[in-house]
């Protein structure tokens, strides 16, 4: 009821409004076209349209819709009182749904799946890690491209990424876990990243941690002979001149090669290629460079109960306990 007379008010006023445009102070066009239509002194409709006739109906229609306009307005008063306190007439329109939440996309979440020289496959499954840099707003969601977002090390996370592998997995499977985690520059391997590292391992049954941010080579570790590494640093990039790490040597590149065998994959060699960048070129190291990262490498690997040594091609080999 309240809505149909909402609607002849509304109507109401726009009809005033129309009415009162439609005159004029010297009484009006109707008046005129009245006058022209009566010829030179002939009848004009009973005097209706004339100027003063049709002032005259104007005013009374003013009159009327200005009395119907204040009727409405004081009907809807009336109503308006009888509602509860606080309500409107917008509170009985139906109510928009919240939005649901929206999951990462599969996809993102999906491994690669490579095939390996001996029929099986290789899966890699891969995340990023806001201690990367990587902020919330790249992560996937259904509606929108993006990147696998972990939100952080804990141990829900953990099980989480565990259960994505188990999804997939087959028996024979070789599973690589590939996480954008930590600083562009420094060694330091938090607690958080190691438990999560060897949790993949022990949890998720993975085969290689590969870890990657750092501009430079960072620790490696083997746990129950699989292997974490917690940097694998750059192979190329566009660093080259920029001023303020000159410390970390991040010119010094490494290709990894790690041979799996045998029941379960574990690491039966682990070897190191070692390269200088430069001008997006790589090149062979001199032998101070050499001696500078074999030096470095061993000191941080030596954390983790291992250390490479020269062989002949100078490239390195890992050895661990």
């Amino acid at each position: 009821m309240e809505q149909v007379i909402l609607v002849v008010h509304l109507l109401i006023a726009l009809a005033l409004v129309g009415v009162i445009l439609l005159q004029k102070s010297d009484g009006g066009a109707l008046g005129g076209l009245g006058g022209g239509m009566g010829g030179g002194g002939g009848a004009s409709f009973g005097g209706l349209f004339t100027a003063r006739g049709g002032a005259s109906f104007l005013t009374r229609t003013t009159a009327i819709l200005a009395a119907s306009f204040i009727a409405t307005s004081l009907l809807l008063a009336i109503l308006a009182t009888g509602r509860e306190e606080g309500s409107s007439v917008l509170d009985e329109m139906p109510a928009e749904q919240p939005a649901a939440p929206r999951p990462a996309a599969p996809e993102a979440e999906a491994p690669a799946v490579l095939a390996r020289p001996d029929g099986g496959r290789l899966l890699v499954f891969a995340a990023a890690l806001p201690s990367s840099g990587v902020p919330r707003s790249w992560a996937a969601r259904r509606d929108r491209p993006g990147v696998a977002w972990l939100e952080d090390l804990a141990p829900a996370s953990l099980d989480a990424f565990a259960a994505r592998i188990a999804a997939a997995r087959r028996a024979d499977d070789t599973v690589v876990a590939s996480l954008h985690w930590g600083p562009n520059w420094g060694y330091d391997v938090t607690a958080g990243e190691r438990a999560f590292a060897r949790g993949l391992i022990d949890l998720a049954g993975v085969d290689v941690v590969h870890g990657h941010s750092s501009h430079h080579p960072r620790a490696v570790e083997i746990h129950r002979g699989k292997p974490i590494l917690y940097g694998a640093g750059d192979l190329l990039n566009d660093y080259e001149g920029i001023a303020g790490a000159e410390a970390y040597r991040g010119d010094l590149v490494l290709i990894y090669v790690v041979t799996l065998a045998g029941a379960g994959h574990p690491c039966a060699a682990f070897d190191l290629l070692p390269f200088r960048l430069r001008r997006f070129t790589l090149t062979h190291p001199d032998e101070a460079d050499l001696v500078w990262l074999e030096r470095r490498l061993n000191r941080e690997y030596a954390r983790f109960g291992g250390g490479v040594v020269r062989r002949g091609d100078d490239g390195f080999e890992l050895r661990w306990s």
